[in-house]
């Protein structure tokens, strides 16, 4: 089955302005795409249709699937009763209903176990372990391939499996696109609320504050206060000059003259004047049509003061004075001009700077308000900021569901087919090529123990490690029930006494055997017993000293074994010297004896010289290795020992490795074994 995804050249609203192709996301949306279809709850929806399909019996598919598959189910899989309960519903959809039920209930039923646990076509993990998905090369095209078999069930499972797939991917996606949609929409509304908010309080706080355009306003009151600013310093400019000149003209004034001009009349309509000019200023700065035939009346009224004055003072001349004094009426017209103008230019300083009071509170209502309203504006901005980039991520949702919806569905462009021709089977290969490396695995397992095992397991090994005679060996202990042990410790025995014999030819007799070793082992003690129970084939009387040790004592049954053969068998310590009387006393006895000898480390082999024994016998474990100590302590014994010759007796040996030594090893052997070893042997 190939179904065409259309993921990475489809065309959709988003590629409309950018062809470049994300291989990434579409990665992504391949390993999505077969994650779905491997999720274990496709998987169950799938065995559970495809079980309620074959428990249907007027399903679709009916045709498909074989007798053998029902007749499976009844009793392997399902219990009977549940089997005719399923089959008796006679429709699928309600089957599959009622598998739901029986799957999802906490015990553990039958459905559940061949869904999850039982091999079968309904099995989860065996339909997943069969589910092969593959992407052809770099397209858009997702081969999946199912193996059974079955070839009905086969058809079937990918049949409803691209069903259950397509409907599970779509609905995935449309709900991904839906929920986030839901989510910029809520976001949406909470941010034009927010807004709506900001821009009411900008309303509410302009109204309470009467601006209109702050920054218009500001800009007026600025000019206006610039300007009052050079007015103030202009008339302040006109009052200082008009003071000098008063200065200048007061020193050219007489007594009468000032008299005059500090009358009553005078000082009156100089007030009188000073409240006009005061008016005139402040009507002035009212700029309002409304004021200007009173600004009119009032300066026609000041002009009839001043010439009033300077009617006044041309009156008080000519009674005063005679025509000869005429210069002096213009310096009292002159006095007088500048004292009126100093008088306009007081007042008209007054007027401007109550106006500049004013101007000085207006800037300090205004600067507050002017932070504050940069504040609102700025909260404005950010909630203008935030309901756009939420409606831009609301659009962008809606195009991803609408891609979905118009350029999401999944196409079969393979639907799956009944397959006729099987593939061949890889199980013989398998099997052969499992059985071939197998094969190779033991044989290089047995090569590379041997190789890295450095015991002195074999007869062969012994004697090539030591350069001495092997002389006979002892097993081990033996687990092979097979294995005859009396018929072979016979005939070990017959190999020791006739190796022994050779060795003892031509020397003292009764002859004096010392066992000795490299280094301290196990069953020293039992393996010299077995020593002299061998040479008690050829002595009549026979002592066996061993040294008494935790690891070498001897059990109860070895010495009633040893007192049969009429061996006497002594124990003594390391240490002991009374030892060298006891073997000189039984060597005057005509005594046959066997001397177990300490390892070098705590005997001294000196004073043991002086005994002049007839052989000594090395003992070694086959399980021990070989080393520089043991090769050291055997040149130190041939040194010590002089011309004595010096044999080996190997202990713990496998029973496997003795056929070098005794031929066959007595054990029972099935009549194939037999007949095989035979023509191995012949040939």
């Amino acid at each position: 089955m190939i179904i065409n995804t259309g993921i990475a050249s489809g065309f959709n609203l988003s590629s409309m302005n950018n062809t470049r192709v994300d291989y990434f996301a579409v990665n992504n949306a391949f390993d999505n795409l077969t994650t779905i279809i491997q999720s274990r709850e496709t998987l169950e929806e799938l065995a559970i249709n495809l079980l309620a399909s074959h428990l249907c019996d007027g399903d679709e598919y009916k045709p498909y699937i074989s007798q053998a598959i029902k007749t499976e189910l009844n009793g392997d899989h399902l219990e009977e009763s549940l089997f005719k309960e399923l089959s008796a519903i006679g429709n699928r959809e309600k089957i599959k209903k009622r598998l739901y039920e029986i799957y999802q209930d906490t015990s553990f039923n039958d459905v559940k176990r061949i869904i999850q646990k039982t091999p079968s076509f309904y099995n989860i993990d065996e339909i997943r372990n069969n589910l092969s998905l593959n992407r052809k090369a770099s397209s858009d095209m997702l081969e999946v391939i199912y193996k059974a078999t079955d070839p009905g069930v086969c058809f079937q499972t990918l049949d409803m499996l691209s069903e259950i797939f397509i409907n599970k991917y779509l609905s995935s996606r449309n709900f991904e696109a839906g929920g986030i949609i839901e989510y910029f929409m809520a976001e949406l509304e909470r941010a034009k609320e927010r807004l709506n908010i900001a821009e009411e309080n900008l309303k509410n706080y302009s109204q309470k504050n009467q601006i209109i355009n702050y920054e218009e306003q500001t800009k007026f009151i600025a000019e206006a206060k610039e300007e009052l600013e050079r007015d103030i310093y202009k008339v302040n400019m006109e009052i200082q000059g008009a003071e000098a000149a008063l200065l200048e003209v007061n020193k050219k004034l007489d007594n009468q003259t000032r008299r005059f001009l500090n009358s009553s009349e005078i000082l009156e309509t100089r007030n009188r004047l000073s409240k006009l000019n005061t008016e005139i200023t402040s009507l002035s700065l009212r700029k309002e049509k409304n004021f200007t035939d009173k600004l009119d009346s009032i300066n026609q009224l000041q002009v009839e003061l001043r010439n009033k004055i300077k009617t006044d003072s041309e009156q008080f001349y000519h009674s005063n004075y005679s025509t000869e004094v005429i210069p002096r009426i213009t310096i009292l017209n002159e006095y007088l001009r500048h004292t009126l103008d100093i008088d306009m230019g007081k007042a008209r300083v007054t007027v401007l700077e109550k106006h500049r009071n004013y101007f000085n509170k207006l800037f300090n209502e205004f600067a507050p308000i002017g932070f504050n309203l940069s504040k609102m504006a700025r909260e404005i901005q950010i909630a203008e900021q935030e309901y756009l980039s939420i409606l831009h991520g609301l659009n962008q949702a809606k195009i991803h569901k609408s891609n979905s919806e118009l350029f999401g569905n999944l196409q079969l462009l393979d639907n799956p087919f009944f397959p006729i021709n099987p593939k061949s089977s890889k199980t013989l290969l398998l099997v052969v090529g499992g059985a071939i490396v197998s094969m190779f695995f033991v044989v290089g397992v047995i090569i590379g123990k041997d190789f890295f095992d450095r015991t002195l397991r074999s007869p062969t090994v012994i004697e090539k490690n030591t350069g001495l005679k092997l002389i006979g060996a002892f097993p081990h202990a033996i687990k092979n029930k097979n294995i005859d042990q009396e018929q072979l410790l016979f005939k070990l025995k017959n190999l020791t006494i006739n190796n022994l014999a050779i060795e003892l030819k031509d020397k003292e007799n009764p002859p004096l055997i010392f066992l000795m070793g490299t280094r301290a082992q196990d069953n020293l003690t039992k393996s010299g017993l077995f020593l002299a129970e061998s040479l008690s084939t050829a002595y009549q009387k026979i002592v066996y000293f061993y040294y008494l040790d935790n690891k070498n004592d001897l059990q109860e049954s070895s010495l009633n074994t040893s007192e049969k053969n009429n061996i006497v068998v002594k124990k003594y310590e390391a240490n002991d010297p009374s030892i060298f009387e006891k073997i000189i006393k039984y060597k005057e006895k005509n005594y046959s004896q066997i001397i177990q000898v300490p390892e070098f480390e705590n005997a001294n082999l000196y004073h043991l010289a002086k005994l002049n024994p007839s052989t000594i016998i090395l003992l070694i474990s086959a399980d021990q290795g070989w080393g520089f100590h043991d090769n050291s302590t055997l040149q130190l014994i041939r040194k010590i020992f002089g011309g004595t010759s010096i044999s080996v007796f190997a202990t713990q040996m496998d029973p496997e490795f003795m056929e070098e030594i005794i031929s066959e090893i007595p054990k029972k052997r099935s009549k194939t074994r037999v007949w095989l070893k035979s023509l191995i042997t012949q040939k």
